[in-house]
Parts: C-alpha cells; sequence; structure tokens
C-alpha cells in the first residue's frame, strides 16, 4: 500500500530544509561579502556555517532538540529576510529538492559505516556535549566527519529524527546542479562548460545512490567543485580573484574535516597563495572565521582522540591521559592494501611496505576500480570524438594542466597509502577528466548546446531509473516507510539495548546492543564492542573516558 501522506510530507520536508540551508547560506554570504554565483554554492556555505555551528556549540552543550528548534526557527525567519531572492530561484530550488527527494525516498543507509560509527556519533552530538577521550569506547569516532555535525542541527520538533540526513541529499543535489548551471553559462570559458559537463556526467553515472554516499562522495563532489574554482580562479575574464579565492577556501577546509584524505589540498592551496598573494590578502574577517573553524576542528579531534589530526601519528599527544594508541593508521592502511584478502605470513606492519600488498591488491580491489571508472572512459572517449568533429580550435590554459600535474601526484599518494577506491575516487576521476580535456582540440558552441541537452536528458534518465526501480520494489513491500531507516537495516527491526556501566562507577555507564548488533543511532555513548578496561572521570561537567 502506497504511504502517500509519508511521501508528501517526506519532500515538503526535503523542500523545507533545502530553502533553510539556502537562506543561511545566503545570509553567511551577505555578510562576510562573499558573491556566491549560484544557489548551490550557497548550499555549500549553508552547510558549513550550519555544520560550524553545531560544531562550536558541541564544547558547551548536546546540539539536542531545543538548539535544533533554534536553529530551525531562525532558519524559518531568514526565509523571510531574502524572501526576494528565493523567489527569483525558486525553480531550480523545486528542481534541486526533487532531485534530492528522488534520490532519498525509501532508501537506505551507508552499510555498515552508518551503523558502526556515522549514526551513535551523530547521536552523541545530539545527547551529549563533547565527552573527552570519546575515541575509546570506538576508535572510529576518531574518523568521523564534519557531515554529522552538520546532520545533528535537524534533529528538531517538526522533522524529529527524520531530516539528520537530509543536508547530504542536498549537496549531491546542488553539485548536480551546479555543473548544469555552469555549464549554460555565458561567462564561462570553453573550457569550463567542457569540464562542467565531464563532472556532471561523473557525479550521475558514479554517485547516484544515497546508500552508497557515506562520508565520501559528497567530498568527492564538492572536491569537483574546487578544482573548477581553482581552474576558474586563473582565467582571464576572472575579475574578481580575491572572491574566487574565498569560495576556494572554504571548500578546501570543508573537504578537510569531510574526509582525512583530502587535507592533501593544502598543496594546492600553498600554490595559489604564492601564485596569488595579492589577491589572498583580503577580507580579514572572513579568514579569521575559517582560521576558528580549523582551529576547534583540530581541537575537537584532540579532545576525542588525543591526536589533532586522527589517525595520523606525528599529530597524536602521548602525554595525555585519554590518547590510546590502537595503530589504526597502520591497520587502515593494512586494510585498503588488502591485507585480510592475504595469503602470505606478512604480518602487516611488513605487509604493507616494499609493495608486499600489491600482487593481493592487483587480484581483487583493482579489478573493481577498473570495473567503475571503465564507464566513464567509455563516456569520455566518445565526447572527446564529438568535440574533435569540428570547430574553432581548442586552446588550454597552462593553470588547468597545472592541476593536472597536482592530480596526479594525488592519485600517486593516495595508490601508495590508501588505495581503495571510495578515498580517491575523487581524485582518480578528475585525473582522467582533466586528461581528456586535454586531448579535445576543437569546440563548437552549436554542438556543445546539443550535447549539453543530450546529457541532461541522459541524467535525468539515469537518476529516475536507478531510483525509481529502488522505490517501486519498496512501494511492493508491505508496512514499508519513505523515510530513512536510522534504527536498523531493517525498517521494522528494533534493536535492543544494555547499560553498561565503567569499571569504576556505579552511576556512569553506556549503551551497546544486546545482540552483538551495530548501534546505529542508539541511546548514547553507544559502541558495538563492549571494552572490560574503561574508566571515567570527570573535569568539572564533562566526561574523560579512559583505559
Amino acid at each position: 500500500m502506497i504511504d502517500l501522506l509519508n511521501i508528501i510530507i517526506f519532500y515538503i520536508f526535503i523542500l523545507t530544509t533545502s530553502t533553510i540551508i539556502i537562506s543561511y547560506g545566503k545570509s553567511f554570504t551577505d555578510f562576510f561579502c562573499i558573491k556566491a554565483s549560484c544557489i548551490s554554492l550557497d548550499i555549500i556555505f549553508g552547510c558549513f556555517f550550519l555544520g560550524s555551528i553545531s560544531l562550536l556549540l558541541n564544547f558547551f552543550l548536546p546540539i539536542n532538540i531545543i538548539v535544533g528548534d533554534i536553529i530551525f526557527l531562525v532558519g524559518f525567519l531568514l526565509i523571510f529576510k531574502n524572501l526576494k531572492y528565493l523567489r527569483r530561484e525558486l525553480i531550480v530550488i523545486f528542481i534541486l529538492s526533487t532531485i534530492a527527494f528522488i534520490t532519498g525516498v525509501y532508501e537506505n543507509i551507508n552499510r555498515p559505516d552508518a551503523g558502526l560509527y556515522h549514526l551513535p556519533f551523530i547521536s552523541n552530538i545530539n545527547e551529549n556535549k563533547i565527552i573527552i577521550g570519546l575515541n575509546n569506547l570506538n576508535s572510529r569516532f576518531g574518523l568521523t566527519s564534519f557531515l554529522q555535525y552538520l546532520s545533528a542541527v535537524f534533529n528538531n520538533s517538526l522533522f524529529k529524527d527524520k531530516a539528520i540526513f537530509f543536508p547530504n541529499l542536498i549537496l549531491f543535489a546542488a553539485s548536480l546542479i551546479y555543473f548544469l548551471k555552469l555549464s549554460i553559462d555565458k561567462n564561462s570559458s570553453k573550457e569550463i562548460k567542457i569540464l562542467s559537463i565531464f563532472f556532471a556526467i561523473s557525479i550521475a553515472v558514479d554517485m547516484n545512490r544515497f546508500s552508497e554516499f557515506g562520508n565520501d562522495d559528497n567530498a568527492h563532489m564538492l572536491y569537483f567543485i574546487l578544482i573548477s574554482h581553482i581552474i576558474i580562479l586563473y582565467l582571464r575574464n576572472n575579475n574578481d580573484r580575491s572572491n574566487t579565492i574565498n569560495i576556494i577556501l572554504l571548500i578546501s577546509l570543508y573537504l578537510f574535516m569531510i574526509k582525512i584524505i583530502y587535507s592533501l589540498v593544502i598543496l594546492l592551496i600553498i600554490t595559489i597563495i604564492l601564485m596569488s598573494f595579492k589577491d589572498f590578502n583580503k577580507n580579514y574577517k572572513y579568514k579569521f572565521f575559517l582560521c576558528l573553524i580549523f582551529i576547534l576542528w583540530l581541537f575537537k579531534n584532540f579532545l576525542i582522540s588525543g591526536c589533532f589530526i586522527y589517525p595520523v601519528d606525528l599529530t597524536c599527544v602521548d602525554g595525555v591521559s585519554w590518547n590510546y594508541n590502537t595503530n589504526l593508521d597502520l591497520i587502515s592502511e593494512g586494510w585498503a592494501k588488502g591485507y585480510p584478502d592475504s595469503n602470505n605470513n606478512f604480518k602487516i606492519d611488513e605487509y604493507v611496505k616494499n609493495f608486499n600488498w600489491l600482487g593481493t591488491w592487483s587480484s581483487n580491489h583493482l579489478n573493481f576500480i577498473l570495473k567503475k571508472i571503465t564507464i566513464l572512459l567509455v563516456i569520455f572517449s566518445f565526447l572527446i570524438i564529438f568535440f574533435n568533429k569540428k570547430g574553432i580550435k581548442f586552446n588550454l590554459s597552462k593553470e588547468l594542466k597545472l592541476v593536472l600535474y597536482i592530480n596526479l601526484i594525488f592519485c600517486f599518494i593516495w595508490f601508495i597509502k590508501f588505495p581503495v577506491y571510495r578515498f580517491g575516487s575523487g581524485f582518480l576521476i578528475s585525473t582522467i577528466i582533466l586528461s581528456s580535456i586535454i586531448l579535445i582540440r576543437r569546440f563548437d558552441i552549436k554542438n556543445f548546446e546539443i550535447l549539453f541537452k543530450s546529457v541532461v536528458g541522459i541524467i535525468i534518465i539515469l537518476i529516475s531509473y536507478k531510483n525509481l526501480d529502488r522505490i517501486f520494489d519498496k512501494l511492493e513491500q508491505d508496512n514499508s516507510k519513505p523515510w530513512i531507516n536510522i534504527y536498523s537495516n531493517n525498517t521494522n527491526k528494533v534493536i535492543e539495548y544494555k547499560r553498561v556501566k565503567f569499571l569504576n562507577s556505579s552511576k556512569e555507564f553506556y549503551y551497546t546492543p544486546m545482540k552483538k548488533e551495530l548501534c546505529f543511532y542508539s541511546p548514547s555513548p553507544c559502541t558495538h564492542d563492549v571494552k572490560g578496561d574503561l574508566i571515567i572521570k570527570k573535569i568539572g561537567n564533562y566526561k574523560i573516558i579512559l583505559r
């Protein structure tokens, strides 16, 4: 039976969330005098600001329903403040919300990571201020993303817990809309138009299922947007490089706080500063805000794990009592290089060295990577042939080639350290696209307009097919709800939890599932892996979990 009422409410909630995020983003850009070229950037700025507020407040209080209600109410008031702008962009907002709706309705969470640590950490943010040493409860809590702080603020009296993943869906739709709009912008150069089409295709083909997002795909999409802005920065018709640099700085920080692998973008930022110092040296108020959020993020990491950038050993402080060295950096590298699949007798520290891992990795994960990128290679090959048929000579900027070279360096570092597709697909796809564009020799605007219409049609068909197939399948099931289930792998399944007391306290406890399941969106703090050596201390109103 079709649950029409809940489907309608789902869309209304998505539309409301989109509008509130846009309103926050528009107010943010107005306050810091940033010019956002399209509504997608307002969404990125809005998400960044809301996540930053959540991070800041969590040092002092839980991001509970009261905080969520205040953020919702302020956002609702900002809608009226920005009403003229929102009316002008109304069609785009509806299109964007519809894409997010189709992608999210009747969808599953990312498995197993959401149940393992994404959702338990969101729950912990909603119920507790920062717990020092939380990483001792679950070592993956040190790997949590800025996206979890963003999700936490959408737990309010109206949405309850139904909208906590809506920002992820909206960021996906915003990224797709961004590149489609950029590809038809009259101010866009030829190379930006082509680059935008290629990136839009990549997002639609490779990142079209919410259940596969995790913390990864939203980061890769933002990386594509970062690449486009770096190239825009050095175009001849860019008369406001300072503004473009401000956008680049925010997206770079956003990427770092979502995925640790994107700390590599510091190479791009250093390059930009060296090449454009005069344009960089402006808008101190805005840069101070970004520095503050950067420092708070590092401090949050330190409080949770004892490391400023977890799990990088060089950033860990051995002298603090809550720092527990789990060798997760070595374990993560071994896992990325296929250690669980290896049949040799190497210890993990030997396995990751001297390319001892290459044979196992090549026979397993390399095949997966080739399958993922083959379809993109085929599509891009057809596009290269299409562009090279006729048109005026197409010249590339030196900056685009420079970005390609830096991407190649990123790909090399990724391959040497963490060669898993979901970690490095942003680097891989960007390198493939930039290499493909270098092969293009001709450009004809009429042909491009035909191509754009074809690509839009294909994207609509692709996203609709991939998601409507799931939706129709769920509609045939009894008692199926359109909401993204955050409590278990099964809509009708209820996980039971028990309390586990700390060794030194009869009053303080944490939760764990009774049947050795994952925590999901549980009472907090929660871990699926019960540890017998945990103690708890207090400094003022702050809890410290120790081993």
